[in-house]
């Protein structure tokens, strides 16, 4: 059985284990691409898009499905929020 690692090189290796990839993946991009702070907020749309761009550059795998991708973002500890006119938000708090 083969594990996910990140390769010296920071591409990421993938195994046997995709939710484990994309989450690292995930919280690598976070670390590099965006700022945690409190009024942070991107669109889910523009923030999957973002994230798959970047990945295609680290990866020699096909981004992650949208359901693998909302898995990851659930465990990084993002929130959501759904606005009034049906747009999902990612952020790091919401009051």
């Amino acid at each position: 059985m083969s594990q996910n690692t990140h390769t010296n090189d920071g591409e990421i290796a993938v195994g046997n284990s995709r939710p484990v990839v994309y989450q690292q993946a995930l919280e690598q991009y976070l670390d590099e691409e965006l700022e945690e702070t409190p009024d942070s907020r991107i669109e889910f749309a523009h923030f999957y898009d973002d994230f798959s761009n970047w990945y295609q550059k680290h990866s020699d795998d096909q981004p992650p499905a949208t359901p693998w991708f909302g898995r990851a973002v659930q465990a990084s500890g993002l929130e959501t929020e759904q606005t009034p006119d049906g747009k999902h938000l990612l952020g790091w708090a919401f009051s």
